[in-house]
């Protein structure tokens, strides 16, 4: 998909739709006058294939656990395996239910990750459902025009 079709297709219903990561220390939420975060959160914007590919490298790099000797050098070890967070991330962006105005949070704790994107399940999928639904595509358009590698 064209990064012109997907600003186009953000453009035309005229709504946020960012990706926003929080990056806690702890493992949960603290409230108060001073957040419990370990940096600013991290926005990202921009065409869809951006944000999936942007939002994924910030939060691997987030995620780096340290570095292991492979055959070609170093790799970086991560907390999660890489595939299951590019895939959260990429399926959050397809899903989200781009008329209403909210960003995807991302938020990374010390035990966890919690991804929350905007709207209900599609469809007729319900959380006692989930698991039998099978696969069903929020915004059709945007999920068939994606290239998987």
């Amino acid at each position: 998909m064209t990064d012109r079709v997907t600003g186009g297709l953000r453009a035309a219903q005229q709504t946020r739709a960012d990706v926003r990561v929080f990056h806690y220390r702890g493992n949960r939420i603290e409230p108060g006058a001073v957040p419990n975060l370990l940096k600013p959160p991290k926005t990202v914007s921009g065409a869809l294939p951006v944000q999936i590919a942007q939002t994924s490298a910030y939060v691997l790099d987030e995620l780096a656990a340290g570095l292991t000797l492979a055959d070609s050098g170093f790799r970086t070890v991560h907390r999660y395996p890489v595939r299951v967070i590019k895939e959260a991330i990429t399926n959050s962006v397809i899903h989200r239910d781009y008329r209403l105005n909210r960003d995807i949070q991302i938020r990374i704790f010390d035990n966890r990750i919690e991804i929350e994107r905007s709207g209900l399940f599609p469809g007729t999928i319900t959380p006692s459902k989930v698991a039998k639904a099978g696969s069903f595509a929020r915004n059709p358009l945007i999920a068939r025009n994606f290239v998987w590698r």
